[in-house]
């Protein structure tokens, strides 16, 4: 009560004597709300309250970007060298003991393709004053996509940065390493690197995971450079995830201890990784030759491409591969590429797939019914089936042609069982009328099925390597849900104790 009688007192003197809230709060609280601020607004926060007067030299999180220099117009340029200004300043004045990160979005690449040196160097000073106070996390340089510009252009990242005893976390972004040559690499508490746009060697990403023992978790994107990577034994390295690196020919993880592997690679790239557990590969399937082990659990297959029975053909080679994985998850490319091979074989080929679990992520059309039929023939311990529907899009157009020339509900009535399949679970558009097709024959054909989910929620998210299945959300009415209830109660099922739970 008396809370409310002092802000009713408050109230009531208006502002003939106003309360000073602000000077008395904590000073890590007043700290807290200035790490919300980007660099420069925090320091402008000098100007507006004695409390804030000096605050933010006990910054520990440091974020210049050149967009906070743009005034409207000039040059950009101008920017990226008031920002590397700015930067240089602040980071001498901070009295922070320790920085937690330090990161920069410049345009470094603006104008012409001459290095600057003179930003260079500002940036250099920048990141060793950051060095010198036990920095932890370095990330950035320059965020822009700059396809058009020649490699050797890119800043060159100082050699102490590799050197360093405290970064935890080192995310360079349209950097060049190239330039170093040989050096004593020493990062013994570096426990993620990320590269994008990065002008690399492939000796020196070797060295520079040897010089990383705490290493953990490696990502590189769209670097230049490489070509064969041979890794050697790792204490820790447990991810490696590598994107449209398209130089690169060769990935041997035999020696090394990686247990989670992502590829995205649309060139030919030979892989082996008899140790890897868990493996996603986007891209071209015949321009991937793989070589696992025993030890690989979980798989996800995202390719791209139009259906052709030689592009199922190169599919199945692979799947050969992956027989014996627990899980397995394919995109919509490869259930189309199913269905070309059911539709145009007189009598397709049936390989055999120990799988337990399949997942699917479907942009569902009729055309893709044949496929997942023929999947399911092919899996002779499956116990539970996933699938994600989203709505079809305009990648669908061509199939329709295909699916006006068959008769894909007869070719769904075929005689065939889904022997051993317990769960299964669709979270999907439950207006896509291809929807009760899907469940019919999934129920018509399991014959030990115990429990069906179908769910409306869409939210899916997505794959270790960035391919998203989402969907905005929308809202079903009553009446849609209701009709979609009564055609789901009156398809017939095969097992007298499968239960259908609509969420």
């Amino acid at each position: 009560m008396s809370g409310t009688g002092t802000d009713r007192s408050d109230r009531d003197r208006g502002g003939d004597d106003p309360v000073d809230r602000i000077s008395g709060l904590p000073t890590a609280l007043l700290t807290r709300i200035l790490s919300f601020l980007g660099t420069r607004d925090a320091v402008r926060t000098s100007m507006l309250h004695r409390p804030f007067a000096h605050l933010w030299r006990s910054l520990s999180n440091l974020d210049f970007c050149d967009d906070d220099f743009d005034d409207g117009g000039g040059d950009p340029r101008a920017h990226a060298h008031r920002c590397s200004r700015f930067a240089v300043k602040v980071s001498t004045l901070l009295e922070t003991p320790e920085f937690e990160s330090l990161h920069f979005h410049v345009d470094f690449h603006a104008g012409d393709l001459e290095y600057d040196h003179e930003l260079a160097g500002r940036l250099d000073r920048s990141i060793h004053l950051a060095l010198e106070r036990r920095l932890k996390r370095l990330s950035g340089i320059s965020d822009w996509l700059v396809y058009d510009r020649v490699p050797s252009s890119y800043y060159k990242l100082p050699s102490e940065v590799l050197r360093s005893t405290t970064l935890v976390g080192l995310h360079l972004s349209c950097c060049n390493v190239r330039h170093l040559g040989q050096i004593q690499i020493g990062l013994p508490s570096l426990q993620h690197l990320s590269m994008t746009n990065v002008n690399l060697r492939d000796e020196l990403l070797l060295d520079l995971v040897s010089g990383s023992p705490s290493l953990k978790k490696l990502e590189l994107e769209e670097c230049h450079g490489l070509r064969v990577l041979n890794f050697r034994t790792h204490p820790s390295l447990v991810e490696f995830m590598v994107c449209s690196c398209d130089g690169l020919e060769r990935l041997d993880l035999s020696r090394s201890g990686v247990k989670i592997l992502v590829v995205h690679k649309s060139s030919p790239l030979n892989i082996t990784c008899p140790q890897v557990e868990t493996l996603e590969l986007d891209g071209t399937p015949g321009e991937m030759d793989l070589t696992c082990g025993p030890s690989l659990k979980e798989v996800a297959l995202f390719f791209g491409g139009v259906s052709r029975l030689d592009e199922y053909r190169q599919v199945r080679r692979l799947l050969s591969k992956l027989q014996n994985v627990e899980h397995i998850t394919l995109c919509n490319a490869i259930v189309s590429d199913f269905t070309t091979a059911k539709l145009m074989m007189q009598q397709p080929v049936h390989p055999s797939f120990s799988w337990k679990r399949l997942t699917l992520v479907l942009n569902l059309a009729e055309w893709h019914l044949p496929g997942i039929a023929l999947l399911l023939e092919s899996c002779c311990c499956l116990e539970t089936l996933t699938i994600y529907v989203y709505p079809p899009s305009a990648q669908d157009i061509e199939e329709i042609e295909w699916e006006l020339e068959w008769n894909i509900d007869e070719l769904l009535h075929e005689n065939s069982s889904i022997f051993y399949l317990q769960n299964f679970m669709v979270y999907a558009c439950v207006t896509n009328p291809i929807m009760i097709k899907l469940i019919q024959y999934v129920l018509s054909h399991a014959s030990f099925l115990k429990k069906i989910v179908i769910s409306s929620k869409r939210e899916f998210g997505s794959t270790r390597g960035g391919n998203f299945y989402y969907f905005d959300e929308e809202d079903y009415s009553s009446d849609q849900l209701l009709e979609f209830s009564k055609k789901l109660l009156s398809v017939s099922r095969s097992s007298p104790r499968a239960v259908v739970l609509l969420e």
